[in-house]
Order: structure tokens, then C-alpha cells, then sequence
């Protein structure tokens, strides 16, 4: 295991694709931080990093980035018959399965250093300090990390079991755009107002205001299960990270409860599959 941890990371450290994430991603946090500072400098306006905050732990372009190399890297494994040729000098598919999520969960954690070495030397100088309480912002930046875990373990999973790396990048994007749609769904119906305001003209002209129940808004028990729901997948998690609707122990229970599902299926799937 540690000699197949060894030579991943290396063949990591090779890798173009992993260095032009990573500049990705420092671009990305430079033009948050910029286009944050510029809002601020209307009349009035106040800047906070807070909301910025988020983006060092995890973003869905973060999750992008992230299925974007786990797919080109073990999809080159496939394509060089190096997986394969593990297996032939001796080691275990458990051995292989797990060396490589190992390698996707290090992509991870150096796509949030990278966000952290740009954030609190050029983003939080520019923004000032935080609003939200210091305990606050570590379990935000807990749980997003958290959450980046359950996508690595879910893209690991699809580049080991399907093992053609355009076919893993479509069901990688796919997936995450109906998980990004349904989470989008789910908090609009939680946040539609309960009221709306009615204008009608009477008889003489005057213009009346009547302020009714909306008949579009869900059951309050619909909107309960809504709030659940939207805890308890990835993009439910980034959706609600930071917000009145986030539920720390269901977004933590739920990220540990996926990163082992995704981990225990993928290995399962590996075991059985014929790699001739």
C-alpha cells in the first residue's frame, strides 16, 4: 500500500493537469476576492471575507476541478494497463482502489491549500476581518472539507468502475449538475414566500392591495422534509453551507455515511469487474 501511495503521488507531482487545477483554482479565489472588493466600494457597502470564506474549504467548481483529474488520472491508469499490472506483481484490488482514493482525497486537500495560501494573504487583507464567530467559521470550513471527501469518494468511485475516462467525466458532470438542480429546487421551495400582495382596481378606479396566502408554497410537512433532504447530498451541502438551513450533525453524519457508501460500492464493483 504505502509503495502504491508513493508511486501515485509521484506520478501526481508529473502530472500537467494537476498544476493547471491548481492555477485554476488560485484565479478563481484572486477573482472572488477582487470582484468582492469592488461591491464594496459602493456607497455604504461593507466587505467581509466571510462569504469567500467557504470557497478554501469547498465550491462546485472545486468539485469540478476535482472530477476533472480524478477522472484524467485513473482513466490514464486504465489506458496505460498500469492498474493491471499492479495486480500482476501482487497487490490487492482493495490495495489499488484505496491507494487511488488516497491520491484524490491529496488533489483535494491541494486544491484548499491553494485556496488558503491566496485567501488569507490577499483576500482577507483586502476584506477586512470576519462577521461570523470563530467557532462558526471552523465548522464551516470542517464540514466543507467534509463534503469534498464524499465527492472524491464518489468520483473515485466512477473512474474505477466505468474505466473510460470521457464516459466517467460525462456521468461525473452529469451527476453533479441533477444534484446541483435538485438542491436549487429544494431551497427555492423553502425560501417561497408564504404570502404574496394582490393589486386590483375597484369601481372607482382606486388601486387595491390585498396581501393572500401563496398558493404555490408547499405543506409546512413538505417543507420540513425539503429542509432534511437538502442536508443530506453534496450539493444539498454546498447549497445551504453558511446559511439559516444548514444542519451541522445531518450534513456531518450524512458526509461519513456517503464517503463510506461510495467507497464500499465502488470496491465492491471493483472486485467483481474483469480487467483482461
Amino acid at each position: 500500500m504505502v509503495r502504491l501511495l508513493r508511486s501515485n503521488i509521484l506520478r501526481l507531482i508529473k502530472s500537467k493537469s494537476f498544476y493547471i487545477v491548481l492555477a485554476i483554482q488560485a484565479v478563481t479565489m484572486v477573482f472572488l476576492t477582487i470582484n468582492a472588493k469592488l461591491a464594496t466600494l459602493s456607497p455604504g457597502a461593507m466587505g467581509s471575507p466571510d462569504m469567500i470564506f467557504k470557497y478554501t474549504a469547498c465550491s462546485v467548481e472545486t468539485a469540478v476541478l476535482l472530477a476533472a483529474v480524478c477522472c484524467l488520472y485513473i482513466g490514464a491508469d486504465y489506458s496505460g494497463g498500469t492498474i493491471r499490472n499492479k495486480l500482476i506483481i501482487g497487490h490487492t484490488r482493495a490495495e489499488v482502489y484505496l491507494a487511488n482514493l488516497v491520491t484524490v482525497i491529496t488533489v483535494a486537500l491541494s486544491i484548499d491549500v491553494v485556496s488558503m495560501l491566496i485567501f488569507y494573504p490577499v483576500t482577507m487583507p483586502l476584506l477586512g476581518e470576519f462577521w461570523l464567530k470563530p467557532e462558526e467559521l471552523a465548522s464551516i470550513f470542517f464540514l466543507g472539507v467534509l463534503i469534498l471527501l464524499v465527492y472524491s469518494s464518489i468520483f473515485t468511485a466512477l473512474a474505477m468502475t466505468v474505466r473510460n475516462t470521457p464516459a466517467t467525466l460525462i456521468i461525473s458532470f452529469a451527476l453533479m449538475f441533477v444534484m446541483a438542480l435538485l438542491a436549487t429546487y429544494l431551497v427555492s421551495e423553502i425560501n417561497a414566500p408564504a404570502t404574496w400582495v394582490e393589486t386590483s382596481v375597484d369601481e372607482f378606479g382606486e388601486i387595491i392591495t390585498t396581501t393572500v396566502p401563496n398558493p404555490y408554497r408547499k405543506s409546512e410537512g413538505v417543507l420540513a422534509f425539503f429542509k432534511v433532504l437538502v442536508n443530506l447530498f453534496p450539493s444539498g451541502h454546498l447549497t445551504v453551507l453558511g446559511s439559516d438551513l444548514m444542519s451541522k450533525w445531518q450534513i456531518a453524519v450524512s458526509s461519513f455515511v456517503l464517503f463510506g457508501g461510495f467507497t464500499a460500492a465502488g470496491l465492491v464493483i471493483f472486485n467483481r469487474q474483469n480487467l483482461k
